[in-house]
């Protein structure tokens, strides 16, 4: 700031007019405005900050009105003396279709310092980046738009970008001798590599956590299938003796179905053991029945025949016993016992000639006449 300052004391002051004034003092108030921002010390600030006020207003006085550079420093001084939204409105109002490239970075660079101000940091961002781009078009090396813009993006975790606009701010300043500007990138450009390596630092942790956590996910999902293997082993095993079991219970119930079967047959075997020994019990009873009632009667007939012959032969009336000899007929006393035997068996066994004769050839069966047992 020296050598500006010293550079600027060469110009006499007779030799400022109205032509070349609003310049000279625009300088003088850059200038001291730079020095105000550079100095830390509270003293110096204020000093420089009333000084680069002054060379304001006596530029603004010695401008043309309605000319662009009369706009901007009445616009400009509304800004340093803190009426944002005054200011934010009269550079919007100068775009027009006539201002050149230069003039429209420096509107949109203000109108990004208001915005970064106001709090609005996405639309300072839009307006930087306008104010960079009209910079790099017409080959301006001295961008502070370039440094505030890559302030913004550090702030909003841009690092990559942040980084660029950076370096490309920190060679512009090389490139044209700015101590104030590689001071003031210096800054920044220190916190940006230390925010990268910590960004890179929390990614190798994350990484590492990643690659932990993928670890033991894998060494989980390992144990998992490997019990799902055993399991699945076990649930074949038990498939397998289940198969083995049911086939078993298969030929199980084969065999009980053969069995019952069996049982059935042989049940229907008892049933027809138990019919004829019912029908034979039956037979025997009435056979039994019969020969007791044929026996009763015919001793009976016997012993009332016995006791007449008694009597005769005891009374002596021994041709009275010799005529009743001669009339008992014993061969008709046993045919008649023979018929009542076959027709209590014909009784018992009524279909016992069908069957007999179907026993026999044609020629040889036997015929039963009407009344002939």
């Amino acid at each position: 700031y020296k050598e500006g300052l010293d550079y600027l004391d060469l110009i006499k002051p007779e030799e400022i007019n109205n032509e070349n004034g609003s310049i000279y003092y625009g300088l003088l108030g850059r200038c001291y405005g730079d020095m105000a921002e550079y100095s830390s010390i509270p003293f110096f600030n204020k000093k420089y900050n009333k000084l680069a006020k002054e060379c304001r207003i006596k530029a603004l006085n010695l401008t043309t009105p309605g000319t662009f550079f009369n706009s901007f420093l009445k616009f400009y001084n509304e800004y340093k003396d803190g009426n944002l939204l005054t200011a934010e409105k009269g550079f919007k109002s100068m775009f027009n279709s006539t201002i050149s490239n230069r003039d429209e970075a420096l509107l949109n660079y203000m109108l990004g310092e208001i915005c970064r101000e106001s709090g609005k940091a996405n639309q300072a961002i839009d307006y930087y980046s306008k104010a960079t781009i009209a910079d790099i078009q017409i080959s301006t090396k001295e961008s502070l738009a370039l440094i505030k813009l890559s302030e913004l993006l550090f702030r909003k975790k841009n690092l990559q970008s942040a980084s660029a606009l950076v370096k490309k701010a920190y060679d512009d300043a090389l490139f044209y001798g700015a101590q104030q500007r590689k001071l003031q990138v210096g800054a920044i450009l220190p916190l940006i590599e230390e925010e990268i390596m910590q960004n890179i630092e929390r990614e190798k942790k994350r990484l590492y956590i990643q690659y932990i956590g993928a670890i033991v996910f894998s060494v989980i999902v390992i144990c998992f299938l490997i019990l799902t293997f055993i399991q699945f082993r076990k649930i074949q095993k038990a498939k397998k003796i289940i198969a083995n079991a049911h086939g078993d219970l298969q030929k199980v119930n084969k065999q009980l179905v053969i069995v019952n079967e069996e049982i059935n047959a042989r049940n229907s075997q008892i049933e027809s053991i138990n019919d004829r020994l019912f029908e034979a019990n039956k037979i025997n009873e009435e056979y039994i029945g019969f020969f007791f009632t044929e026996y009763d009667d015919i001793f009976e007939k016997f012993n009332e025949f016995t006791s007449y012959i008694e009597k005769d032969i005891d009374s002596g009336d021994y041709a009275k016993a010799k005529y009743r000899l001669s009339r008992y007929d014993l061969k008709k006393e046993k045919d008649k016992l023979l018929n009542n035997f076959d027709t209590a068996f014909i009784n018992l066994f009524p279909s016992f000639i069908d069957e007999f004769n179907s026993l026999m050839k044609p020629g040889e069966q036997i015929k039963i006449k009407d009344n002939q047992i």
